[in-house]
């Protein structure tokens, strides 16, 4: 029989929400995302990223869709302007969290 599951137990799933609350993401922050010689810009609001000419989202790959036409992993291809994918800070928040 297995185990009994604990809920209680933080679940390891993290989002763009999460490194913005604990300030790894910081507003006003531009990540960008290019695939095959174009990016497109994002800024970094209350309630996720802002893609320019696409809206808001809560979740970088449907950004990442957005800005590139295609699936993407957006944690990886959305860059920091230090050149740091976002999937970086989600480590990051891992390991301190």
């Amino acid at each position: 029989m297995a185990a009994p599951i604990d809920w209680s137990a933080p679940s390891p799933r993290v989002n763009l929400l999460d490194l913005i609350r604990v300030e790894l993401l910081p507003l006003g922050m531009m990540p960008t995302c290019t695939l095959n010689g174009r990016t497109t810009r994002a800024i970094v609001v209350f309630d996720g990223l802002y893609v320019e000419g696409h809206g808001l989202y809560e979740d970088p790959s449907p950004a990442a869709r957005a800005a590139t036409g295609v699936s993407l992993n957006g944690w990886k291809y959305w860059k920091l302007p230090d050149g740091r994918a976002l999937a970086d800070l989600r480590q990051q928040y891992l390991s301190e969290h």
